[in-house]
């Protein structure tokens, strides 16, 4: 799941947003279990972490991948862009057995 879209390998259908919203990741989750999948991989948006889409969900692992300038019209300046980004790492469901590298 994430910007090339949401699916199985063979069957990926293009999204308009990296994260949908909750009650959209809540639906495909349950479709792709539907389909067979018994893990998965998630892109998660900056924005996506702020509102809240994946609150529910239970990570076993989660990496942060950059921090550049990109969606500052959102976040408004680079402190809450990268607090935003480490709401990824900091999820609740990877507090009980979070190790740095």
């Amino acid at each position: 799941m994430g910007t090339v879209g949401n699916g199985l390998l063979d069957k990926v259908v293009t999204t308009e947003n990296t994260t949908g919203s909750a009650v959209d990741v809540q639906h495909v989750l349950s479709s792709l279990v539907g389909q067979g999948a018994t893990f998965g991989a998630m892109e998660v948006s900056s924005h996506g972490l702020v509102q809240h889409r994946v609150a529910a969900l239970q990570f076993a692992a989660s990496v942060f991948t950059n921090l550049s300038r990109d969606h500052l019209d959102y976040h408004g300046d680079m402190e809450h862009y990268e607090a935003a980004k480490m709401a990824a790492v900091l999820h609740p469901s990877l507090r009980s057995g979070h190790r740095q590298c």
